[in-house]
Order: C-alpha cells, then sequence, then structure tokens
C-alpha cells in the first residue's frame, strides 16, 4: 500500500508539472494541440506504472519501448574514485602535491578527498585542509570527503561543505585532533558522519531510494568484503542509465 500510494504522489507531481508547462506554453507560445492534452495523460500513467513497479515495457507506433523495471534493478556501476588526496606531514608539501595533481583532474567523474583516521605518519593541519577544500571545490565533481583506518577500511564520509563549516568554527581544532587520535564516535559528535553506502550488487532502484533517504547525490560504494570504498555511484549516471534504456539507445561497443 505504501508503495501505491507512492506512485500516486508521483504521478500527481508529474501530472502538475506538465500541466504547468502546457500551460505556460499555451499562454506564451499560442498552442492548443489537443493532443498535447494526450500527451500529458500517457505520460501520467507511465509515471504511475514506473513508480509502482507495474510497468514493465510501454511499447508504441514505431518500435518506441521503455523496459523501466528491468533497468531500474540492474546492478549500478560505480565510477572508479580519481582522487585519494592523502596529505603530507608538512602542509606546504601536501599543497605542492595538490598542485601537481590538479591539471590532471576533471568533472568526468567524482572527485573524493580521502583523509586517515589514526595514523600517526599523517597528520592534518586547518590550513592544509581548507585550501585542499578550495582548491578541489573549483569542481563540480567534488563530491565527498571520505574517512578510512589505517588499513583502508571506510568509516564514513561527509560532504565538503559540511567539513568546510566545522573548520570555520573552534571545533574544526577538535575534528582534526580526532581525526589524528582515531576517535571515530567523537567525529560523529562534530560534523555530520554519513555510513550508508551501495554495494556493488546494489541496483538502480535501491541506490537511487537510499540518496532520496539521504537526500544525497550520489553515494560511496564499499566492497562489502574489505570495507574499502570502490567508487562513487552517482544520482546523475543511474537517471543517464535509465533515460538511455527509454530510448532504446545499445552502448556503444569497443
Amino acid at each position: 500500500m505504501a508503495r501505491e500510494a507512492l506512485a500516486v504522489l508521483v504521478a500527481l507531481l508529474i501530472a502538475a508539472l506538465l500541466g504547468l508547462l502546457v500551460w505556460v506554453s499555451r499562454e506564451h507560445g499560442n498552442i492548443q494541440d489537443t493532443s498535447i492534452l494526450v500527451a500529458l495523460i500517457v505520460v501520467t500513467l507511465i509515471a504511475y506504472g514506473v513508480a509502482s513497479g507495474r510497468l514493465t515495457e510501454v511499447t508504441a507506433p514505431g518500435g518506441w519501448g521503455a523496459k523501466f523495471r528491468e533497468r531500474a534493478h540492474e546492478n549500478i556501476q560505480p565510477d572508479v574514485l580519481p582522487i585519494h588526496g592523502d596529505m603530507e606531514t608538512v602542509p606546504k608539501e601536501g599543497l605542492n602535491q595538490l598542485k601537481h595533481r590538479l591539471p590532471f583532474l576533471t568533472d568526468t567523474k567524482p572527485i573524493t578527498l580521502r583523509l586517515t583516521v589514526g595514523n600517526p605518519d599523517e597528520r592534518y593541519s586547518r590550513t592544509a585542509l581548507e585550501a585542499y577544500l578550495k582548491a578541489l571545490g573549483q569542481f563540480q565533481s567534488f563530491m565527498f570527503v571520505v574517512l578510512v583506518d589505517r588499513q583502508g577500511k571506510l568509516v564514513g564520509y561527509m560532504k565538503p561543505d559540511a567539513l568546510t563549516r566545522v573548520l570555520d568554527t573552534p571545533a574544526g581544532e577538535r575534528f582534526i585532533e580526532a581525526v589524528h587520535a582515531g576517535d571515530v564516535p567523537r567525529l560523529k559528535g562534530l560534523t555530520s558522519i554519513i555510513t550508508a553506502t551501495a554495494r556493488p550488487a546494489s541496483t538502480n532502484v535501491e541506490a537511487l531510494a537510499a540518496m532520496e533517504g539521504l537526500r544525497l547525490d550520489g553515494l560511496v560504494v564499499a566492497d562489502p568484503e574489505t570495507g574499502e570504498p570502490t567508487g562513487v555511484v552517482t544520482r546523475s549516471s543511474i537517471v543517464t542509465k535509465l533515460l538511455v534504456g527509454l530510448a532504446g539507445t545499445k552502448k556503444a561497443s569497443g
């Protein structure tokens, strides 16, 4: 029943949005074609079918097909983490290392900054962290600051702006002290640490549901055996995959 109610809500929201678009088009574009109303009804019904899980495939003249349900339950394909971002003991050396990496970073894949918790060989400073956040902040794909333990196992992760906010307060030094000490409970008390992850075997619909619940645009993917972060799956990549399935476009070979 809960899923049915959600499906109705999704359909009504889409219908309202499309109705608004139709009204704007008629008022400012002098569009009076009655076929628009038919299209509105069809799209609303499709939205209801997708959200309720009842729609497996829709076909229409010309061979157009939309296999939403199958696509939604396919396994996710996380992008590989392109940067670890470990900083050196001396902030200046760490910043020089960052300068060498920046030219090789792009927005084509998610970027994360990795901090190791409880490692006496890796020391961080407020100045160096702020410099890393500022430098990586120029990329739209900079998604998370990832915390791992000395074995590389995921401890948690946070949005970059969450770390920026805590560093701008007196709690910033306490955060850095907790990172050095490996005091995870203290870290969680100082800022919002996300522990929910996607698994390589997670489906598209499971990942999207988790993102919606956490109000995130992506999830860190962790190896179920080692607990190590292996990638990031994003909302946009999943939606693109579903839209490609809707259009019936096949992935180019080679």
